[in-house]
């Protein structure tokens, strides 16, 4: 019982913390939030520098996961020209291809594809 009673409060929490955006900020749920859902993966300084960035380009305040968004942003993709050029140098220059890790861009490219959009 113990368990769905804290899943209860934090779902709560969580669901208070997402409905404030955009409205009159109640600061100390924001605070609460960063601290709850934050603190475990980063410092401080890391969110208040996430914050700096996401403000001046936005007009609402930022949620938890904007701020995750900055601080650790997805690996930029693999265009297909890099792939190509990766395919020619393997068949070209074998040397060189594994030398520099061109073969972890054709791993990269063929793990970012969406099967969905092929």
């Amino acid at each position: 019982m113990p368990e769905k009673a804290l899943l209860a409060e934090e779902l709560c929490f969580a669901a208070a913390v997402q409905t404030a955006y955009g409205q009159a900020p109640d600061i100390k749920i924001l605070v609460e939030s960063y601290a709850r859902f934050l603190a475990d993966n980063y410092t401080a300084e890391q969110v208040i520098l996430a914050v700096r960035k996401f403000v001046p380009n936005h007009n609402r305040m930022p949620t938890p996961s904007d701020l995750v968004a900055i601080i650790n942003p997805p690996a930029p993709k693999v265009t297909y020209a890099e792939y190509s050029h990766a395919i020619k140098l393997r068949d070209r220059d074998r040397l060189t291809f594994e030398r520099e890790g061109w073969s972890q861009v054709i791993n990269d490219y063929h793990n970012q594809k969406d099967p969905l959009n092929d």
